[in-house]
């Protein structure tokens, strides 16, 4: 058996959510029903956190050492050139088709 509940929400939102649950051919109340229950699952055992190790990583992340490419860095390269830097995964890539690295090694 379900329970009836009421949200307080903004006209709008409400209005614009009806005509695209309209549209698509949806439910309004089994769209809900189901972002509550995937909600559930994922925070049932306390909020999901990222792990330590992990977030300490992003926040030391390299950046890749190409002109202007802010993307993080995936490995460290060292070029048949001398250059030695880090890489992003599409520098590397392109450098490794290009057969221009000396030594690769991921981070």
């Amino acid at each position: 058996m379900k329970t009836r509940s009421t949200i307080y929400i903004e006209p709008s939102a409400w209005k614009e959510f009806k005509q695209i649950c309209n549209r698509e051919g949806e439910s309004m109340c089994e769209k809900i029903e189901s972002w509550i229950l995937q909600y559930n699952d994922r925070h049932r055992k306390g909020n999901p956190q990222l792990r330590i190790d992990y977030t300490l990583r992003l926040i030391n992340q390299q950046k890749c050492g190409r002109d202007d490419c802010d993307f993080p860095a995936v490995g460290r390269a060292e070029a048949k050139t001398g250059w030695k830097g880090f890489l992003c995964a599409d520098h590397y890539e392109q450098s490794r088709n290009a057969r221009l690295l000396k030594s690769w090694k991921p981070i």
